[in-house]
């Protein structure tokens, strides 16, 4: 889990815009639960539009897990069963594979204290909440007080991020970018010492290796979480900022990365 930008409401035609206004009114009328108006409107050309935009925010993957999921369900942060007011509400909906939206449920809402009782990636750092090891297992960070604390730990448990399948999509992209940075360091050092007769074949390895290290680095990729966490080592840091001049782009998608942490304000 990542820091996420939500697109703006603006991005939507204003047909859907109309149509969610339309739904929430009915909710409101009817005083009741917003089940059977969120089912019918799953069934709507708008449904598909707003699932569309916010899958297209979030690179097409689960806000919660970052599996891939080209068309995913939508998650109500604020569970529509207990939030009724908030089931069409556009800040209120994330798309979320269907393992997390399940796993998830109904949890969620907010505690005494009005604090959500899950992490929000679009309205807050997971990494400031939440750490994973060079296994790609999660846990809460050392945090300063126990609802914090709390609040980390039931995100894990709600969204179940321990599943087998995730543990092992955090490892292989840390590995992965690790490989692909001591191939491409191997290749620059490589071209820099090479004969006029061996330079087009280093020339060739060193787009190669370019190559593999961008795409081992790319945000829209799945299982971002852990492999943030080693970009912000200083060791590997400096390894990127002194490969940097060989790698064209790669200064820009650092950049995008180190955008990161300043996406959300630290609660």
């Amino acid at each position: 889990m990542i820091p996420l930008r939500r697109p703006p409401a603006a991005a939507l035609s204003p047909e859907t815009i109309a149509a969610l206004e339309a739904r929430a009114q009915a909710v409101a009328a009817a005083g009741t639960s917003a089940v059977p108006e969120w089912k019918a409107f799953t069934r709507s050309p708008a449904y598909r539009e707003l699932r569309d935009t916010l899958a297209a925010g979030a690179h097409h993957k689960c806000a919660y897990c970052e599996s891939r999921a080209p068309k995913p369900q939508l998650d109500h942060v604020q569970p529509k069963l207990t939030h009724p007011e908030l089931a069409f509400a556009w800040d209120n909906l994330l798309p979320a594979c269907a393992d997390c939206n399940s796993a998830k449920g109904t949890q969620g809402g907010h505690g005494p204290d009005g604090t959500p009782r899950l992490i929000d990636p679009s309205a807050e750092d997971p990494g400031a909440s939440l750490v994973w090891d060079t296994r790609g297992f999660v846990s809460p960070r050392d945090l300063p007080d126990d609802q914090a604390h709390a609040r980390a730990a039931d995100t894990i448990a709600a969204l179940d991020l321990i599943r087998q399948d995730l543990r092992d999509g955090q490892r292989i992209a840390r590995n992965e970018a690790l490989y692909a940075l001591v191939e491409a360091e191997a290749a620059a050092a490589a071209l820099r010492a090479a004969t006029p007769a061996d330079r087009p074949a280093a020339e060739h390895a060193l787009v190669k290796a370019r190559a593999a290290l961008l795409t081992a680095l790319d945000l829209a990729r799945p299982h971002r979480a852990l492999l943030r966490q080693w970009l912000r080592a200083p060791l590997v840091a400096a390894k990127l900022a002194a490969l940097s001049p060989d790698v064209p782009l790669l200064s820009a998608l650092l950049d995008r990365w180190a955008a990161l942490d300043t996406m959300h304000p630290t609660r």
